[in-house]
């Protein structure tokens, strides 16, 4: 049975950003958490209650990317693997940009670039007012986490792949370049404006931005830290921790 919260944006993400946003977009949130720091922390209050569904959204599939958010207008991937941009005060679609897979990360948006991966293992930075492709990047290619005996799934020798691995590595845009993380076990640095690619550091297991298990990217003054996890068989042991420098 497909529900309403796999198909669209209801009553929290409607009744929230519709109503603080609609009016032109003040309390902007341009990548996940906020900023390249991942603070998480904003100057407004957040709204009390919530009375009602103001608008919904339906996408093709299920939708399990965070928005983010500019000028009134909200920018989000779907499972259907389009990434959208929706007008925060009513809910009309302004554009949307078809991708080869799923869209399974929060976008990051500089300038007037909005940059997201997909399952089809490229990396896109899409025009914000129009969605037309600028440029996009080939990685090495999207996995999922799969081991033998996970999560205590039977039969024990058979190697199974993650239910629970559906996010992507949700970019960060710091200092003119943009940082990401890959299923092919590498953290990129690509030129934000052209694409080009700066730097890739291969890492010892995939790098993807989680919520249950924390890891990814986030940049600082002094560099740019990226988690991963590790994942020596039969199951996780432990976790390990990279700090790479950016300059």
């Amino acid at each position: 049975m497909k529900t309403a919260l796999g198909f669209s944006i209801a009553a929290a993400l409607a009744g929230t950003f519709a109503t603080t946003l609609g009016s032109g977009g003040a309390l902007a949130q341009a990548m996940f958490r906020g900023d390249a720091a991942h603070h998480g922390s904003y100057s407004a209050d957040g709204p009390r209650a919530l009375h009602r569904v103001k608008w919904t959204f339906p996408t093709g599939d299920r939708i399990v990317s965070s928005p983010i958010h500019k000028d009134g207008v909200i920018y989000f991937g779907s499972d259907d693997g389009n990434v959208y941009a929706v007008d925060a005060a009513d809910g009309r679609q302004l554009w949307k940009r078809r991708t080869g897979g799923p869209i399974a990360a929060t976008p990051a948006l500089a300038g007037d670039l909005v940059y997201v991966g997909s399952y089809d293992g490229n990396f896109y930075a899409l025009e914000a007012k129009s969605g037309a492709t600028r440029w996009k990047f080939a990685t090495g290619g999207e996995r999922r986490f799969e081991a033998k005996n996970l999560h205590g799934m039977l039969p024990k020798n058979q190697t199974i792949a993650d239910p629970f691995d559906v996010f992507l590595s949700s970019p960060v845009v710091a200092g003119g370049s943009v940082f990401f993380g890959s299923g092919d076990g590498n953290v990129y640095s690509l030129d934000a404006a052209s694409g080009a690619l700066n730097w890739k550091f291969e890492t010892a297991t995939w790098c993807t931005l989680r919520r249950r298990s924390p890891t990814g990217s986030c940049t600082s003054g002094a560099g740019i830290a990226i988690s991963t996890r590790s994942t020596p068989a039969p199951a996780f042991r432990s976790g390990a921790f990279t700090a790479a420098r950016i300059r």
